[in-house]
């Protein structure tokens, strides 16, 4: 049962950074395309460790724990989902969404969501590739005045080998054994990864060798490219920024030809070893994976 708010502000934090804006501001514009509710959007700018909102003021975001320095992280903005409620002075609720997202829903009706005392809500069962009982934190629905992450303790369990950074990232089993929190389940259809149907809400592009803006012929790239052009046109994206992102390679040089760039034979022939060298990739990762036993 979902509890109704509808005068509620919708508070959401974007995991970005200098070499995100582009998604980033693409996300925003598809989550303000099909919403008229109020919304209150923060990004976290992982390139000055600061998080700021569309009218360009900032805040300084806390300082990572020493012994989080040690690890390496997907991206520069992996930890800063754990800081929301903190940032939030520990009221109320906020959502988290990483930028290489874009939605076709109305954004408050996850953010209405009743979490029920539970601390936070995501999808369930994401990675069973690597693991089962996995979550996907990159669509997070918190609430700020229950949640808590003491990092400084986290990282020191760590240490102490409790639990590895990625089962606590995807809250495993044996992390989820020490931290006890409590997830409430999300549908699967508020992070769709990598692929999209009727039913999708959310499409999170997760693939870092297929995302549509640094690779052409994305099987679901025409849907990114579509709120992409109507930010440009809309000004809410620069001609700067664009010339910007391709100087600094965060971007394919043709962005702007959309999905499937000029479509040439050879921009065809490309692409289809491109896909071929991914696929001879995911069948060696599935092998490890295999021999492993899914343990990471």
């Amino acid at each position: 049962m979902q509890s109704r708010q509808n005068d509620q502000v919708v508070r959401i934090f974007i995991g970005s950074g200098d070499a995100s804006t582009l998604e980033r501001k693409t996300l925003i514009h598809s989550i303000k395309r099909h919403t008229s509710r109020e919304l209150e959007i923060w990004h976290y700018n992982g390139t000055n460790n600061t998080i700021e909102n569309e009218t360009g003021e900032q805040r300084p975001c806390p300082k990572k724990p020493a012994l989080a320095m040690h690890h390496r992280y997907a991206t520069e903005f992996s930890l800063f989902r754990f800081y929301i409620p903190q940032l939030c002075n520990f009221q109320g609720k906020a959502l988290y969404l990483d930028s290489d997202m874009i939605v076709f829903s109305d954004i408050g009706e996850l953010f209405d969501i009743s979490l029920d005392g539970f601390d936070f809500a995501a999808c369930p069962n994401a990675y069973p590739a690597i693991a089962p009982n996995r979550w996907a934190l990159s669509t997070m629905l918190i609430d700020c005045g229950v949640c808590r992450f003491d990092l400084d303790k986290i990282f020191h369990q760590m240490q102490q080998r409790q639990y590895s950074y990625v089962e606590f990232a995807q809250m495993g089993q044996r992390a989820r054994n020490v931290l006890t929190y409590r997830i409430k389940e999300l549908s699967k259809v508020w992070n769709h990864f990598d692929r999209m149907d009727d039913e999708t809400n959310l499409i999170h592009y997760t693939d870092l060798d297929r995302q549509p803006w640094k690779y052409r012929y994305h099987q679901y790239g025409e849907a990114w490219f579509e709120f992409f052009a109507e930010a440009v046109r809309s000004g809410s994206i620069t001609d700067q920024e664009i010339k910007t992102a391709i100087e600094r390679k965060f971007v394919r040089a043709d962005i702007m030809k959309g999905n499937r760039g000029d479509d040439t034979a050879m921009e065809r022939a490309v692409g289809m070893l491109h896909a071929l060298r991914l696929k001879l990739r995911d069948i060696k990762r599935k092998t490890e994976r295999m021999i492993t036993g899914g343990n990471v």
